[in-house]
């Protein structure tokens, strides 16, 4: 099963919504690369992505790649930094934690949760 997403523009923010599994670091950059494409469209600031139906199957050196990639094309796309909250299933609250760790220490703003109004809270904060 491959990663399968709907997003939709609420003012600044980016909304999306991802179920499947991911196949794999390409899928998961393809994936990345159509979020950060709907934020310039919609020239949002804020993304709330809600993975709590996406199941997490990336190695931990593929998430490592994946936090560099992501950081490199932002700094290259992006005029400002996207503050992000993932939303994940508490089964992939371990893989999302060291990718919020990976990615911050990138320079991405990103931060996880298990509740779509903890993930609305930061966001709004």
């Amino acid at each position: 099963m491959s990663i399968n997403f709907e997003k939709s523009v609420e003012g600044n923010l980016l909304r999306a919504r991802a179920w499947g599994e991911d196949d794999g670091l390409e899928e998961v950059k393809h994936y990345g690369m159509a979020i950060i494409a709907a934020c310039l469209d919609g020239d949002c600031d804020r993304a709330l992505l809600d993975e709590r139906e996406l199941k997490y199957d990336l190695s931990i050196a593929d998430t490592f790649e994946l936090a560099e990639y992501y950081s490199n094309q932002m700094q290259k796309l992006l005029p400002k930094v996207i503050k992000t909250a993932i939303v994940c299933d508490q089964e992939f609250m371990r893989e999302a934690e060291f990718w919020e760790n990976t990615s911050a220490n990138r320079g991405l703003n990103v931060k996880v949760f298990t509740s779509i109004d903890s993930a609305m809270q930061w966001l709004d904060g």
